[in-house]
């Protein structure tokens, strides 16, 4: 179902066929000639979108289709695609992926053109292109080349692809230094007169032919035609050193001298409508077509004057991903009248200046077959400013009253390239209802919803911004929560606005109450430790505006008690999967045990088959009392090794994995097999919370025996006794130990370490001033920013939600005046 909207500007009301949805744009900038990147949001989905909108008549602005590291197979990341095709002079602005591809070899799947040069041909999917005044065009296309030499022609087959009978292949750099043909053709070297185009025609002298050789090489900026059968015949009769012939690489569209192009699908845009139906039926394949994914997009404005390069980010909590219908009427909304979906999902990547300014869902950026970039040839002139301003549209950041923010701003040339001017002469003004603002644009609101506007100034350059302080309505804390006496937990706030958005605020705005110090105590930034036995209230506010309270029940297990003696069969069950549960059994021994008056004795048969997994299932529901820290049960067996794990829910039946530290090995004596409850593995991807209860027993019989034979069948026993909880010893500490901390500058070790997924990070500083605290990867990539703007002196503390990166080791940098110091962390999925 498609509806009409209305789009004013950057910002606008996009009707889904759920509800509306208000887009807002956060920022809008020129970041080369022509060139205008805009950051929009969709907070209610939710979505995030960059959008690059490229002139394309500005006389600066190119565009090149590269393939990874240049060859026909290989996979590199668009950023260092981007990086290696940036010289003086030759300046990439922007890049985004683009075709689908093998993910094996990174052979792309569909045509790409480069400098004129043809990867493969068409294959019936949409493409864009551009001739060589940048004019654009979307279409299908076929492939419609050939040769003619003197009055006879024959059909180019294909492009770099491997050569079938009677076939006439055209083979140039992509594939290779040589053709890798075998000797029952023929093959002519081609040297163009002109630069390489498609639909256009291009005269080459043939330097050479040679028949019944193959593998001919090929030198850089020359082609082969490589023939076979009936195709060779025509090489050798009409083609001979030193002729000149005419060769036309084509393909089915009305656009001449093609220099650049690469392909995708399916179509979502034609003439302006959603066409996303028509290319399906069509049969242009579409991937996860009804399934919200990352998504990269190309297309262009009605009058063919913009190209529009869009990515829409996905599977991560800040932006959802999108459905290909969805994306479609988004498209129409943002201005494009043709369009049609690049490569997306992991590989969904925009790149401006060298920056990723999206959020890949893999974590990281992903290796692609090959992208578009944005190319400027644009001098620079850093001693003639073209425009100053805010980096940012504050009039839809939506900031909150009692807000603290550094103001960002940007300063470009006259050819829109970055320059660097003098903060001493950058000035900044604020209406007074709205707050204060000091000279390095530090700004404070009031507590009270406000409207005004801030200013900057440099020379005789301005810029404004329309700002309308909302309040924050609301504050919730999470569902209600179990502890004991021996680890901190860190509770965490979620602050709401008048909008209903999440906002994040400062940890000094938010304040902590325990309504009962004698059962639990809470820090000033929310870590939380059981002290006795028994329920307690514990109170957040934000600014004393709005607050929330969360009930705790404290349980201090001691020592280590048994929770079942597992002697007799009143509450355990047996099922399994793969397994013949005809012919297994559960039962118990009074002569096997570990101790008490018997134990849980398991018959078990299975039929071998190495692409299933054989469990054998004991459910039960047994409370656990407490945080315990590790589980035992006491096992042997009668076979070869068996692997056993536990399965635990919470009380909002989610459930938890929680793996052995041993197997159960084959001997006539008792194992004490312990599961460590800090080792569980989310079966939902939440973390663990308390109380919870064992659910299952997961026992996978003999699963490292090569000496199976599929489809032969296999039986054994194992026996279970003696199920106790052990808890750990207690501790008097809140959070990290503050003690002793030196004067002066600090920055401690973030708590906990390792961590999943969040972290604190505590620091002091000695003197109000710019402070910035970054998280950096292994290879010095910045992948968060904690704080960067002013702070007051003191003890300060941010937190890291790391939950969208990878396992592995961070570092974190804290700059404040001359004070800068470096510290590692680990985190563990």
């Amino acid at each position: 179902m498609k509806k009409s909207l209305l789009l004013v500007l950057l910002s606008f009301i996009l009707i889904s066929t759920l509800k509306a949805q208000t887009l807002d744009t956060l920022s809008s900038r020129y970041v080369g000639p022509g060139i205008l990147y805009t950051d929009i949001i969709a907070r209610k989905v939710p979505w995030t979108i960059k959008v690059l909108r490229v002139e394309l008549k500005n006389p600066y602005i190119s565009f090149e289709a590269v393939k990874a590291k240049d060859t026909y197979f290989g996979n590199e990341r668009t950023s260092a695609m981007a990086q290696r095709r940036t010289f003086t002079g030759h300046n990439v602005v922007g890049a985004v992926n683009a075709d689908y591809y093998d993910t094996q070899n990174g052979a792309i799947t569909n045509i790409q053109v480069g400098n004129g040069q043809m990867y493969r041909g068409p294959q019936n999917v949409s493409l864009i292109g551009f001739d060589i005044n940048n004019k654009p065009m979307i279409d299908i296309c076929k492939l419609n080349s050939f040769v003619v030499s003197g009055a006879t022609s024959l059909k180019i087959n294909e492009v770099n692809q491997a050569r079938g009978t009677n076939q006439l292949i055209l083979y140039n750099f992509y594939k290779g230094t040589a053709t890798g043909t075998d000797a029952s053709g023929s093959e002519a070297l081609l040297r163009p007169t002109a630069q390489w185009l498609v639909n256009d025609t291009l005269k080459c002298v043939v330097e050479k032919v040679e028949d019944k050789a193959g593998n001919m090489a090929i030198p850089a900026g020359k082609a082969v035609l490589s023939g076979n059968g009936t195709a060779a015949s025509y090489i050798m009769d009409n083609l001979h050193a030193g002729d000149t012939v005419k060769l036309y690489m084509g393909i089915t569209t009305s656009l001449k001298k093609i220099k650049e192009l690469v392909g995708g699908h399916p179509r979502l845009v034609k003439n302006g409508v959603n066409y996303l139906d028509e290319a399906l039926k069509g049969g242009e394949p579409g991937s996860s077509t009804t399934t919200p994914a990352p998504r990269t997009i190309a297309g262009i404005s009605k009058d063919t004057t913009y190209l529009y390069l869009v990515t829409l980010d996905g599977r991560q909590t800040s932006s959802a991903g999108a459905t290909l219908d969805d994306l479609a009427n988004l498209m129409i909304r943002l201005g494009l009248y043709d369009a049609f979906n690049l490569d997306g999902g992991g590989s969904t990547t925009m790149v401006v200046r060298n920056n990723v300014m999206n959020s890949p869902s893999d974590g990281s950026e992903r290796s692609v077959a090959n992208c578009l970039l944005v190319v400027s040839s644009a001098p620079k002139a850093p001693d003639t400013l073209g425009r100053v301003g805010f980096t940012y549209n504050y009039s839809k950041f939506l900031i909150y009253s009692a807000q603290r923010l550094q103001l960002s701003t940007y300063a470009n040339d006259k050819y829109e390239n970055a320059a660097v001017i003098d903060p001493s002469q950058l000035s900044f003004r604020v209406s007074p209802e709205l707050g204060k603002i000091d000279n390095s644009g530090y700004f404070t609101a009031v507590k009270t919803p406000a409207k005004g506007y801030i200013y900057l100034k440099y020379k005789n350059l301005t810029d404004s911004s329309y700002i309308s302080l909302i309040p924050i309505t609301k504050l919730t804390l999470p569902d209600p929560l179990v502890i004991d006496a021996t680890k901190s937990v860190k509770l965490i706030a979620h602050v709401f606005a008048s909008d209903e958005s999440e906002r994040t605020v400062a940890t000094t705005d938010i304040s902590w109450k325990s309504l009962d110090t004698n059962i639990a105590v809470v820090n000033a930034t929310g870590y939380l430790m059981g002290k006795s036995e028994g329920k307690v209230k514990i109170v957040a506010s934000f600014l004393d505006d709005v607050a929330d309270t969360l009930e705790v029940t404290v349980l201090i297990g001691r020592g280590t008690t048994v929770v079942s003696p597992m002697d007799s069969l009143a509450g355990w069950s047996l099922s399994g999967s793969n397994v013949d549960l005809t012919a297994s059994k559960l039962g118990v021994s009074g002569e096997s045990k570990s101790e008490g008056a018997a134990s849980l004795k398991v018959d078990f048969n299975y039929a071998y088959d190495p692409s299933f997994t054989n469990l054998v299932y004991l459910d039960t529901n047994i409370p656990f009392y407490g945080i315990p820290d590790t589980v035992f049960i006491d096992a042997r067996t009668d076979t070869s090794t068996n692997q056993i794990f536990l399965v635990v829910a919470n009380d909002q039946n989610k459930t938890f994995r929680i793996p052995a530290s041993l197997d159960i090995s084959g001997s006539d004596r008792f194992r004490k097999i312990p599961f460590v409850m800090k080792k569980n593995i989310p079966l939902n991807g939440v973390p663990i919370t308390y109380p919870v209860r064992l659910t299952r027993i997961v026992v996978q019989p003999q699963y490292n025996d090569t000496r199976r034979i599929a489809g032969q069948k296999y039986s054994g026993t194992f026996y279970l006794d003696n199920l106790r909880l052990k808890y750990p010893a207690a501790t008097n500490a809140v959070g990290v130990d503050e003690k002793k901390l030196p004067e002066g500058y600090w920055l401690m070790q973030n708590y906990p370490n390792p961590f999943n997924p969040s972290t604190v990070i505590k620091f002091r500083t000695v003197q109000e001033g710019n402070t910035s605290l970054r998280v950096y990867d292994l290879l010095g990539r910045e992948v968060a920013v904690l704080i960067n703007g002013r702070l007051a002196a003191g003890e300060h503390s941010a937190t890291w939600d790391a939950s969208r990166c990878p396992s592995g080791i961070y570092f974190y940098r804290l700059i404040s005046g001359s004070f800068i110091e470096t510290k590692k962390m680990l985190l563990v999925r």
